[in-house]
C-alpha cells in the first residue's frame, strides 16, 4: 500500500490513539487497513534544497561534550522512531529499500550489489581530472575511457588491502541490507593506465587549486602501497547520478525539502542502523559521511528529488582500529572522560574491555574480532553521529533481524568481492563475520519478544489460529526451552476469557488458536504474547486483529512491541 509522506506519519508512523477506560493495555489502536510498505517522498522539488550548515570543527569538538550529555540526561524524551509502519517496519523511500529477507536474493546478487561488470577495469585507460578534494589519504577523480566518472582511493601503505576490501565488502552488505550506497570496485593498474588532463588540478581542503602535473601524480603514488610487479591496488567509487549536495543533518530535516518531514534522528532505518553498524564495525560513521543527492526521476526528467547515501565506509571490518594503532576504538570514544575517570579511581587496575585485542597478522585485514565485541557497547568512534544516540531496543532488534537474514554463502561471496590476496584472510573475515552477526542478533532478541512472521489461518468462521516465528530458534542462536502464554482482549481493552493452546509445528513455529471474533469493530481483537525464557528481559508483544472489510478473514493490521 502506498501513501503520501503526511498521511504515513498520522495514520501508520505512531498509529491512532484510543482512549479506554482502565485498559490493561496501551490505548494505542490501528486503522484497520494494509499496512504502508511504499512512502511516496518523491514528489517534485523544481528547487535544489538548502544546503546543510556544517561546520567542521564544531561538529567534531562539541560532540564530544554537548551532544553526549544531552542524550545521558534524557533531553530527547526517550522517544520511540516515527517513520514505521503498522507492523514496525521501515517501508521503501528514498532513504531504504527492503532487500534481504524480503524477497530471494541469491548469493551472487549479494556478492554483486550495485556493480556493472567490472567498472572502470574494462575501460582503460583512465584519465586524472583532479585530486580529491582535501582529506589526509590519497585519491583522485578519474574518467574511464567511456567517460564515467570515479573517485580513485588507495589502502595505507602498511596496511594493504584492508581498506579497499572493507569498503566492497561493507557496500555490499549495506546495499543488500536495504540502504543506498555507492558503486564500488577493487581495481588493479599501473602508472602507464593514467593519463593526466591538461587542465587536472590539486584540490586542496584549503587554499586555492593548482595545476597537477604527472610528476605530482607519480610522487603521490610512491605514498602507497605498491605490488612487486608495479602494479597498485586502488578502490574506484563511481560518481552517483544526480547532483551531489551534502551530508543529511543528523538532527532534524533539510529545509527547502518538502519530502523530508520526519527528523533524522527519529528515522528507524537510521537508528536502527546501529546493529548492523556494530556488526560491521561501522566507526566512521559521521555526517560528512553520508551524502544527498538531487536526482532526476527516471521515469520523469522533469521530477526532482532528494535521495540518501552512506558514503566512504572503508573503515569497517577494524581498519580504523588497525590503521591508526588505537585498540579502544570501537570500545570507548576517542575522548570519553569517564573511561578516564574510572581508570584513575582504580589505579588502572581496572582491566578494559579492549585490552586483549590483536590483528590477526594477515593481509588485508584489521583488528577484527568477536570474542571482545559486545553488541550493547560497541561505539563508533566519535559520538557525533545523533541517531545511533538516539537508538532505542526497538530500532536495535529491528537491524538485527535484517543482518541475521544474511546466509553464510551470501557472506562468502560479499567476503569473495573483497578480492584479497590470502585465501586465510577470506577465511577469518567470513568466521569472524558469522560470530558477530550471531552475537549481535542473541543480544537484541534477548531485549525484545523475537516474535515475527505473525500471520493468522482461518480454515473456516469459528476455527482460527495465529502462528508466529520464534527468532532466537529460527536461526539456532540458543536452544533454551521457551514457553509463551497469550491473553486477549478487545477493541476496549477488555479481557477476552479464553483459554487457548500453543501448538509447535516446528523447532521455531508456533501457532495458538483465537477466541471467536468480537462483534464491534470489525471484530478487533488483541492478543498479548509473552514468551519466558532463560537471561531474557523481553516485554510482550501486542499484535492486533481485525476482520478484513473486502474478506471478511481475520488479519493482522498492526504489531506493538513493548
Amino acid at each position: 500500500m502506498r501513501t503520501s509522506i503526511k498521511n504515513f506519519i498520522w495514520l501508520f508512523g505512531v498509529t491512532t490513539l484510543v482512549f479506554s477506560c482502565g485498559s490493561a493495555l496501551e490505548k494505542i489502536r490501528f486503522q484497520n487497513k494494509e499496512p504502508v510498505t511504499f512512502v511516496n517522498d518523491r514528489k517534485d522539488t523544481p528547487v535544489e534544497p538548502e544546503k546543510n550548515p556544517f561546520v567542521r570543527y564544531y561538529y567534531h569538538t562539541g560532540s564530544y561534550m554537548a551532544l553526549p550529555l544531552r542524550e545521558t540526561l534524557g533531553f530527547n524524551g526517550g522517544k520511540r522512531a516515527q517513520n514505521t509502519n503498522a507492523l514496525d517496519e521501515v517501508p521503501n523511500s528514498t532513504w531504504f529499500q527492503n532487500r534481504i529477507g524480503v524477497r530471494n536474493m541469491a548469493p551472487e546478487e549479494v556478492g554483486t550489489g550495485t556493480n556493472i561488470g567490472n567498472g572502470p577495469m574494462d575501460h582503460k585507460p583512465w584519465t586524472v581530472v583532479s585530486s580529491k578534494i582535501g582529506g589526509v589519504s590519497i585519491g583522485f577523480i578519474i574518467k574511464d575511457a567511456k567517460g564515467n566518472k570515479f573517485l580513485l582511493k588507495f589502502d595505507q601503505k602498511n596496511l594493504p588491502e584492508a581498506e579497499t576490501a572493507a569498503d566492497v565488502m561493507a557496500a555490499k552488505i549495506l546495499w543488500a541490507a536495504g540502504y543506498n550506497v555507492a558503486d564500488d570496485y577493487v581495481v588493479d593498474f599501473t602508472a602507464k593506465d593514467l593519463i593526466v588532463a591538461p587542465d587536472a588540478v590539486v584540490k586542496p581542503l584549503f587554499g586555492d587549486p593548482s595545476p597537477l602535473t604527472r610528476e605530482k601524480l607519480l610522487e603521490s603514488l610512491q605514498e602507497v602501497f605498491i605490488k612487486a610487479d608495479g602494479s597498485i591496488r586502488g578502490l574506484a567509487t563511481r560518481f552517483v547520478a544526480g547532483k551531489p549536495m551534502d551530508g543529511w543533518p543528523r538532527k532534524g530535516t533539510r529545509k527547502g525539502d518538502p519530502n523530508d518531514i520526519v527528523p533524522h534522528e527519529m528515522r528507524r532505518e537510521l537508528r536502527g542502523a546501529y546493529s548492523i553498524f556494530s556488526w560491521l564495525s561501522h566507526t566512521d560513521i559521521k555526517e560528512d559521511n553520508t551524502l544527498d543527492v538531487y536526482v532526476e526521476d527516471p521515469e520523469d526528467p522533469s521530477v526532482h528529488y532528494v535521495e540518501h547515501y552512506f558514503i566512504d565506509i572503508g573503515k569497517t571490518f577494524g581498519v580504523q582500529e588497525a590503521a591508526e594503532g588505537f585498540r579502544f576504538v570501537s570500545h570507548q570514544y576517542w575522548f570519553q572522560p569517564s573511561a578516564a575517570i574510572r581508570q584513575f579511581l582504580t589505579l588502572g587496575f581496572n582491566k578494559r574491555s579492549w585490552e586483549d585485542r590483536n590483528a590477526p597478522n594477515l593481509t588485508g585485514v584489521g583488528l577484527w574480532e568477536s570474542k571482545a565485541y559486545d553488541p550493547g557497547e560497541w561505539k563508533s568512534a566519535t559520538p557525533n553521529y545523533l541517531p545511533l544516540l538516539r537508538k532505542d531496543k526497538w530500532d536495535a532488534f529491528w537491524g538485527a533481524k535484517i543482518l541475521i537474514r544474511f546466509t553464510r554463502s551470501q557472506l562468502r561471496e560479499v567476503v569473495k568481492s573483497g578480492k584479497l590476496s590470502d585465501p586465510r584472510a577470506s577465511d577469518y573475515i567470513l568466521k569472524t563475520l558469522i560470530e558477530r552477526q550471531r552475537k549481535t542478533a542473541l543480544y537484541w532478541f534477548r531485549r525484545v519478544n523475537p516474535v515475527d512472521d505473525i500471520k493468522v489461518t482461518q480454515s473456516n468462521s469459528l476455527t482460527k489460529e495465529m502462528c508466529f516465528q520464534d527468532l532466537i530458534h529460527q536461526y539456532k542462536l540458543d536452544n533454551r526451552p521457551v514457553t509463551f502464554k497469550a491473553s486477549f482482549f478487545d477493541y476496549k481493552g477488555n479481557e477476552i476469557p479464553f483459554r487457548t493452546k500453543f501448538a509447535k509445528r516446528s523447532a521455531s513455529l508456533h501457532c495458538l488458536k483465537l477466541p471467536p471474533s468480537p462483534t464491534d469493530h470489525d471484530g478487533y481483537t488483541v492478543v498479548k504474547l509473552v514468551s519466558e525464557r532463560e537471561f531474557s528481559s523481553a516485554g510482550p508483544t501486542l499484535v492486533h486483529l481485525a476482520k478484513s472489510p473486502n474478506t471478511k478473514e481475520t488479519r493482522v493490521i498492526g504489531i506493538r512491541r513493548l
